[in-house]
């Protein structure tokens, strides 16, 4: 097996930042955001029964894009939970936290970020892990994905 072209790679990340924070895809997710909710619905509950949750624990959702499951999370691990949710974009990440104020969340956080570098440092209590399952095809570099992960 070669070694990846490091370039495409590259060129692969920097049209998935363009497409995903672009004004048409935020205004798209805003005008398209409650039907997709509905849509998702099913995914979010088992994520949400898989990850066995509860009060006080810390979890990861990694290319939360507008909250889904993140806010889900958030109140299945409140009072004393907190969910760290990132995504590439602030546009995205803007109406996470509008939705998340709508629902009288506090315990969530919204950080722009990649999965792959993530910039800030594992919390030093255990930690659940909640990577959407459909958005594993965007990172290209995966062991990356797992490293940092595991790693949080």
């Amino acid at each position: 097996m070669s070694a990846p072209d490091l370039s495409k790679i590259q060129k692969f990340r920097e049209h998935l930042h363009q497409e995903w924070t672009g004004d048409k895809t935020v205004a798209a997710w805003r005008k398209w955001h409650a039907q997709i909710a509905a849509f998702t619905h099913g995914a979010t509950a088992a994520i949400l029964e898989s990850a066995h949750l509860r009060s006080g624990m810390r979890v990861l959702d990694l290319a939360s894009g507008v909250g889904d499951p993140a806010l889900s999370i958030a109140a299945e691990v409140a009072p004393s939970g907190r969910v760290t949710a990132t995504d590439l974009g602030p546009g995205m990440i803007s109406l996470a936290e509008e939705l998340a104020s709508k629902k009288g969340l506090s315990n969530i956080e919204f950080r722009e970020a990649s999965a792959e570098s993530l910039p800030f440092p594992a919390p030093t209590n255990p930690t659940t892990s909640s990577p959407a399952a459909s958005a594993l095809c965007f990172f290209p570099i995966f062991p990356k994905l797992s490293v940092n992960v595991f790693a949080y």
